[in-house]
């Protein structure tokens, strides 16, 4: 099963086959969760890819809790478990061997609409640390 984070749509698929370790995924994870503390994410394997989805409900949740001088933890989770996400950045495998990834963004322009490369490559533990500070940040909008 597969449960899409743009609308959380499940879906019964074959299971693809990635390039992708779970290490690897492990590695985002964690990253994203260090580096991006005040942003929901969620970090999918898609087909050789590493896909980093964002809230884009975040600032609707975070004025909705001041107004209220904080939610409990468990309101906090279920508007977490509900919101929308959007694409925000794509780590691609491009060197099997060497284990070499491209950092892309989504660009959300309407005319695009689309990823767009970051040019550059290299370990993924090195682009996570240039990259996923930017996540839930102005500074997102000015990479490229």
């Amino acid at each position: 099963m597969y449960e899409d984070p743009t609308d959380a749509r499940v879906s019964v698929r074959k299971k693809q086959r990635s390039g992708i370790h779970d290490f690897e995924l492990e590695v985002v994870r964690d990253r994203v969760a260090t580096e991006a503390q005040n942003v929901i994410a969620r970090v999918v394997i898609q087909g050789r890819s590493l896909v980093i989805y964002e809230s884009s409900n975040l600032g609707y949740l975070d004025r909705i809790s001041q107004r209220m001088g904080g939610l409990p933890n468990f309101a906090i989770q279920e508007m977490q478990s509900t919101s929308k996400m959007s694409p925000a950045f794509r780590f691609k495998l491009i060197e099997m061997q060497e284990r070499v990834f491209e950092a892309q963004r989504f660009c959300f322009r309407g005319s695009v609409d689309d990823w767009v490369s970051l040019h550059h490559e290299g370990p993924l533990d090195e682009l996570c640390q240039r990259y996923l500070k930017h996540l839930g940040k102005e500074s997102f909008y000015e990479l490229m």
